[in-house]
């Protein structure tokens, strides 16, 4: 599939063909994008229309928005139009997951008779 035909069909999605050819580059690299390289990209000021163009793809699901350190901007990734974006693990799981990983790694060194992963034969 080239580029124009990956535009045609963002496109077809809704959006203009400045929109998609940015939604098309942002997908073919990392497709994470913040909306200043949006403007950048289309050589129009950071404003209205970058505004309102993020709203349209976090409402439509074609994006999720994660807020930066300090809060000095947002970072967007950019999902493909057919894929739902996925939900992040509940708080609960996250933590039980995380928890058990260092309970075996703490187990499987009890069990080898070291500490924080020191090697046994070098020992004094």
């Amino acid at each position: 599939m080239t580029f124009d035909e990956r535009v045609q069909a963002v496109a077809k999605k809704g959006f203009t063909e400045r929109q998609a050819r940015f939604l098309t580059t942002v997908m073919l690299h990392a497709g994470v994008c913040v909306p200043r390289q949006y403007a950048r990209y289309c050589g129009i000021v950071h404003g209205a229309k970058t505004r309102k163009f993020f709203t349209k793809l976090v409402r439509l699901h074609y994006a999720s928005m994660y807020d930066c350190r300090h809060n000095r901007a947002r970072i967007y990734h950019v999902n493909p139009p057919d894929v739902k974006p996925r939900d992040p693990a509940p708080d609960g799981a996250r933590r039980y997951r995380r928890g058990s990983r260092s309970r075996v790694a703490r187990d499987s060194r009890r069990e080898s008779g070291t500490s924080h992963g020191a090697d046994p034969d070098m020992s004094v």
